[in-house]
């Protein structure tokens, strides 16, 4: 009689979507014909059975959308300060009156309630409100010396418990179907946890079993919070219906809304990574609709800021699930923004999204798409060719630093795939101007540019032989420098090395459409006067031999050393024949 009161007391205090609802207490043979005098408690019948007999009965029910049921119910309770202390399939019953299935938790025979309610009806503790089935129960629940009484149940043996349920509802059959039910006692104390199903079971991926595994530590204090299982099961649940388009669900839960706020309210990466995937069928599916939702923009910003860690240097090999989503995303909305508006993209972004980021997405581990990569890239460069605001000297630097490091090893294959990328960049008149204006700048900089802008003209040179385009643009470059302002700013011995090692460049490869002149020569032969005194021995001499290959140097050179007054000290001229002797 006290159990049946306890319960009734704790139940009828609980309203929520996924508890059974409590009508009231009855007499069994008022009620029954035949029926025994007997405490009843009563509540609405359910006619779909309880969870593991409905999804065994119903091929092609998403189970998924069940369990988060379950977790949002024990959610509910110990928001309440409330353990059920009994989670098994068998208490968990299927309302059908929504519509949908709805699962809810009943049975509350071995839950605990908050101090206040218990003080308030005075009740005694008994050993068998703690009883239960070993298959399901907590470690602690089984062997409780330590843990006598209510605190036998607590909210980590709920966890516990609802992860075997787990297991029941996505298998269809009980923990421990290996063991026979003389052993299982026995079995369960020594501390083992049920093994891994063979083959393929919806909803039961590496990811769930790893968290099923955590909720089953022999430590309760080292199981995962209610709110760490609450999130991977909504992003599972939200990302399978965005996926599947299933309409009447979608607008019952507000899927779209809760997956939005959700990814932006920063969850664990594996999560955000499943919202993102279901938000982006949506988005190819119906992407006006998403695109018109009032926080697409929020979470565009949230998708872009995801993606922050690549345009470091090491970004979390942990996150690449999250990273490719995000530009899987990106790639969709990009083709949306072409076939509409470009400018969608381009108020939606708002410039947010870096060159640097794009090329490491693709590189490595290969978190970017190529295709995707196109088509994101085509709307970053009309972005940052409309609006001066998206094209900070910054990410222009960054984005030449970076395409001179990958052209360097494009010979060995490792970026060649990123050339396309490399010629697109550098057709952009405003990226064009930012490598001559750091060229020809007056002031230092940490920064090598001389050596930069050798190598991207080198690979344009490369190029040029089978690609008109690498050619015009390599004539181009080659036509703005200024050698004498290029020159002017050598007074470090890696600048001279640099800068002569470019001009040497620059002059044999335009040699033929800009002849050298008199001003040319007379900004190059300090340079050389000075690059040939810092070597006592002829070594790393190939500036000096580039130069001296240029027929139109080696005979304006000569030239001017006769003419030249006060006279070119005799050294370096013997040098510099030297160097064309060796050459």
């Amino acid at each position: 009689m006290q159990l049946a009161t306890r319960e009734a007391w704790t139940w009828s205090k609980l309203h929520h979507e996924n508890i059974v609802p409590f009508t009231g207490i009855a007499d069994l043979r008022s009620i029954a014909e035949g029926g025994l005098t007997q405490l009843c408690l009563v509540s609405p019948w359910m006619d779909a059975g309880h969870i593991t007999f409905y999804v065994n009965n119903n091929t092609g029910v998403k189970r998924m959308r069940l369990l988060w049921d379950v977790v949002k119910g024990v959610e509910y309770l110990h928001a309440n300060q409330v353990t059920h202390g009994d989670l098994k399939g068998n208490n968990v019953l299927v309302d059908m009156s929504s519509g949908f299935p709805r699962a809810r938790l009943t049975d509350f025979g071995a839950s605990y309630a908050k101090e206040s309610w218990s003080e308030t009806m005075n009740f005694a503790s008994s050993s068998k409100a703690h009883w239960g089935n070993v298959r399901w129960m907590a470690f602690e629940r089984i062997s409780s010396q330590d843990l006598r009484g209510p605190d036998a149940n607590s909210q980590q043996s709920d966890v516990f418990e609802m992860m075997r349920t787990f297991l029941e509802v996505l298998t269809g059959k009980p923990p421990f179907q290996e063991v026979i039910e003389s052993r299982i006692t026995h079995y369960v104390m020594e501390g083992h946890n049920p093994k891994r199903p063979q083959g393929r079971i919806d909803g039961l991926d590496d990811s769930m079993w790893r968290l099923m595994m955590h909720c089953w530590a022999q430590d309760r204090n080292r199981r995962p919070k209610l709110s760490n299982i609450y999130d991977e099961v909504e992003a599972r649940v939200l990302s399978e219906a965005l996926s599947s388009h299933d309409t009447a669900y979608l607008e019952a839960i507000d899927a779209t809304t809760s997956a939005i706020n959700r990814f932006v309210s920063h969850a664990s990466p594996i999560t955000r990574a499943m919202l993102l995937e279901g938000l982006c069928y949506t988005l190819l599916h119906t992407p006006q609709a998403l695109y018109e939702h009032e926080e697409f923009e929020r979470l565009l910003s949230s998708v872009i800021e995801s993606l922050a860690p690549l345009s470091g240097d090491t970004p979390d090999p942990n996150n690449a699930g999250l990273y490719k989503a995000s530009f899987a995303f990106l790639g969709t909305f990009a083709r949306f923004a072409a076939t509409i508006d470009p400018t969608a993209w381009i108020l939606a972004t708002q410039g947010r999204l870096s060159l640097s980021t794009l090329v490491s997405g693709i590189l490595g581990a290969a978190y970017l798409d190529p295709e995707d990569f196109q088509d994101i890239l085509s709307m970053v460069l009309q972005d940052m060719e409309s609006s001066a605001e998206s094209r900070s000297p910054a990410a222009l630097d960054d984005a030449l630093i970076r395409m001179s490091r990958l052209m360097v090893g494009a010979t060995n294959g490792n970026s060649s795939h990123l050339e396309d990328y490399w010629r697109e960049l550098l057709k952009r008149e405003f990226v064009q101007d930012q490598l001559l204006l750091r060229i020809h700048a007056e002031e230092e900089s940490q920064v090598d540019w001389a050596s930069i802008f050798s190598t991207i003209v080198s690979w344009l040179h490369e190029k040029s032989p089978t690609d008109p385009e690498c050619e015009e643009l390599m004539a181009t470059l080659l036509g703005k420098v200024a050698l004498r302002k290029f020159l002017g700013h050598s007074s470090k011995e890696h600048e001279v090395d640099a800068n002569l090692e470019a001009v040497a460049l620059v002059l044999q490869l335009r040699n033929g459409f800009r002849p050298i002149n008199q001003d040319d020569l007379e900004t190059i032969l300090p340079i050389l006067c000075r690059y040939l005194e810092m070597r006592s021995e002829f070594d790393m001499v190939e500036p000096c031999m580039r130069l001296l290959a240029v027929t139109d140097f080696r005979e304006g050179l000569a030239v001017l050393i006769m003419t030249k007054s006060p006279p070119i000290p005799s050294t370096l001229v013997s040098k510099s024949w030297c160097c064309e002797f060796m050459g």
